[in-house]
C-alpha cells in the first residue's frame, strides 16, 4: 500500500477519516501531515516502526481518540510532534514519549485531554522542555513550565 520510498506525505484538509495500521511499512517516511481531516480513532501503534525515518508528524485538528501510544516513544528523529485540537484524545502521556524523544523541538498537545503523570513536576519532560523551541500544554503547563510559545 505504501511504495517503501515514501518520504513526504503531506495529506492536510482531505478529509482523510483514518490512519491505517499499514503507515508502519512506510519506513522511509519522514514527514507525516495529517492536520484537519476527518481523522478518527485512535493513534496506530504502528507509527513506532517508523523510528529510523520519522521527524515530523502532524495529527492536529481531527477526531482522534484514546491515549497517546507509546510506540511514539521510538520515534527517535522526532523533532516535531502536534496533536492538538483532538479533544478526544486522552490520558497520561507515556513516560516513552517524554524521555525517549531526545532530538524533538516542538510539542502540541493543546485542546486535548493528554495529561502529564501525577509526578510532573519531577518528570524528565521538564528538563526536556528546556531545549524545546516551542511547547504547548493543557492542564497542568503553567504549574510545570510557562507556555510562552517560542523562546
Amino acid at each position: 500500500m505504501y511504495p517503501s520510498s515514501l518520504q513526504f506525505a503531506y495529506l492536510a484538509e482531505n478529509q482523510i477519516q483514518d490512519i491505517p495500521s499499514e503507515i508502519g511499512l512506510a519506513r522511509s517516511l519522514s514527514v507525516l501531515q495529517l492536520h484537519e481531516n476527518a481523522l478518527q480513532g485512535s493513534i496506530p501503534s504502528e507509527m513506532g516502526l517508523l523510528s529510523n525515518s520519522l521527524l515530523e508528524l502532524t495529527l492536529s485538528n481531527n477526531a482522534l481518540q484514546g491515549s497517546v501510544p507509546s510506540e511514539l516513544g521510538e520515534l527517535s528523529n522526532l523533532y516535531m510532534l502536534f496533536l492538538s485540537d483532538n479533544p478526544d484524545l486522552s490520558g497520561t502521556l507515556p513516560v516513552e514519549v517524554m524521555t525517549n524523544l531526545t532530538a524533538l523541538q516542538a510539542i502540541d498537545v493543546s485542546n486535548t485531554s493528554v495529561i502529564l503523570p501525577p509526578d510532573g513536576l519531577q518528570h524528565p519532560l521538564k528538563a526536556l522542555a528546556q531545549n524545546l523551541t516551542y511547547y504547548q500544554w493543557i492542564n497542568e503547563c503553567k504549574e510545570i513550565f510557562p507556555c510562552n510559545g517560542p523562546k
